[in-house]
């Protein structure tokens, strides 16, 4: 709402206050049938000046700020996106969301948190309804944001400094966003949709979401021609622009897809599971090349992006392989809060295998193991399980590397961490009990500590329900 419909709106309700007090005086007078009388039973006359001075008033005010004389008005503009016109003054306002009730679902569940608190969103397969609020041990705040392409949509929150925010693909095949001040108890969800003043796109669950205070908003998703392109809005002007990033071409680094892989009938593309990361020197994007199987990397150049291949998963050991494995899916880049180096946590699919790539001094990248994914059974024999489905990277309070992420053996939530000068990888199962792991996350919240969250599968009639499992402290 705009400085102008704001003051527009306080004057109004002024007035249809006032309109209101002299409705109530004027029925008073006529029911009761008296007015107060001077000694020769004359109404005063100043009483009637200062009632035409006070309606002149009035009709000057309701002149000057627009403010009409009916209960009911329509809305001279068509109200965008998220916003209902409020009749009774003739704007269009934030729309109030509904409060979401019963079992929660934890389909497609991601986590985020900021001065302590701890904030979900997730997606209710039932009703396509996207969901998001804050959590705490003790109890939920949700609210239903809107619908989602389907049921199996992906949602991503975010925070800056005094927002959170959730975006989701709508039925339109835009994506939306809705944010909200989480220091002011019970603001109302603001939601807009991404436009593009001059052309036209349309999305996919291919996504991800970034926000920060001074760089803008920023969507990086596959195209529908199974390319990787870019959605920003610069915080100056306002407006989103689109930007290709990846279109298959030779990496800078001169590791190439070779044609025979490429040119398929059915290609996935590039830009598969793309992960966002910012800091001061700008953007970064990883995601999976799903034609050759391999993660690749785009950095803002001075004339657009620079694109790397980072992991090829060679089964020959050379940079640029005789044989390719597939790796890159599930990508999930973080700048480490110190030295600035980019993390990026993946899956190598070929060995079922959870790896993290580290940029170096040298403009190259160090690879290693995070989880092989070697437990123990019940009889103390090593057993080799599918790993890193889901990842999560982030760092914990000391800047160590934490990567949640699932055992698709056993349906488990499994934990990562290595202290953050490098070292072994220590590994734990958080959630054991059923079905559980998928699209696992977490979060360091300050004063809490680890918090970890996943969608859990229940017994239902006709299948599976979709349950939040949250795991806190």
């Amino acid at each position: 709402m705009s400085f102008e419909q704001t003051l527009n709106r306080g004057y109004c309700h002024r007035i249809q206050k006032t309109r209101r007090r002299r409705r109530e005086l004027r029925a008073a007078q006529d029911n009761f049938g008296q007015r107060p009388k001077d000694n020769f039973g004359q109404r005063p006359k100043d009483n009637f000046v200062k009632q035409k001075i006070l309606i002149l008033a009035i009709a000057t005010a309701t002149t000057t700020l627009s403010c009409k004389a009916t209960d009911n008005q329509s809305c001279q503009d068509t109200c965008s996106v998220g916003q209902v016109c409020d009749t009774s003054l003739g704007i269009c306002v934030d729309e109030p969301r509904d409060g979401f009730e019963g079992d929660i679902p934890g389909r497609s569940v991601q986590l985020a948190t900021a001065n302590g608190k701890v904030f979900v969103a997730m997606v209710d397969p039932v009703g396509r309804r996207v969901v998001a609020g804050e959590l705490t041990p003790e109890s939920s705040t949700l609210h239903e944001l809107g619908v989602s392409s389907s049921a199996q949509s992906k949602v991503v929150i975010r925070v800056s400094n005094t927002r959170v925010y959730v975006a989701w693909l709508a039925t339109n095949g835009a994506y939306r966003f809705a944010s909200r001040e989480f220091a002011t108890p019970n603001a109302n969800w603001a939601i807009e949709e991404i436009e593009l003043p001059d052309n036209t796109y349309e999305g996919s669950e291919e996504f991800d979401f970034v926000v920060g205070e001074e760089v803008g908003v920023y969507v990086a998703f596959q195209t529908r021609d199974r390319r990787l392109s870019l959605l920003s809005r610069d915080n100056a002007t306002n407006a989103f622009r689109l930007e290709q990033v990846d279109d298959g071409s030779p990496s800078s680094n001169g590791i190439a897809c070779p044609d025979s892989l490429r040119s398929t009938e059915a290609p996935a593309g590039i830009g598969v599971n793309p992960s966002i990361a910012l800091n001061q020197a700008g953007i970064a994007i990883a995601y999976q090349d799903a034609d050759c199987g391999d993660l690749r990397l785009a950095r803002r150049a001075v004339d657009g992006f620079s694109v790397d291949v980072v992991d090829t998963g060679s089964l020959d050991g050379e940079p640029i392989p005789g044989r390719r494995g597939r790796v890159g899916k599930y990508a999930s880049a973080r700048y480490e809060p110190d030295s600035g180096r980019l993390f990026i946590a993946y899956l190598d699919e070929t060995r079922a295998r959870v790896m993290l790539a580290i940029t170096n001094d040298s403009g190259g990248y160090d690879l290693e193991v995070v989880d092989r994914g070697d437990t123990l059974d019940s009889f103390a024999r090593q057993r080799k399980d599918l790993v890193g489905s889901f990842i999560t990277l982030s760092f914990g309070p000391r800047d160590e590397p934490s990567i949640s992420h699932m055992n698709t053996t056993k349906t488990t939530i499994r934990f990562s961490q290595r202290p953050s000068g490098g070292g072994l990888w220590f590994h734990q199962t958080i959630a054991d009990e059923g079905v559980v792991g998928f699209s696992a996350s977490h979060v360091y919240a300050d004063q809490i500590g680890l918090v970890s969250a996943a969608e859990r599968l229940v017994p239902a009639e006709g299948g599976f329900a979709s349950e939040l499992e949250v795991i806190w402290p």
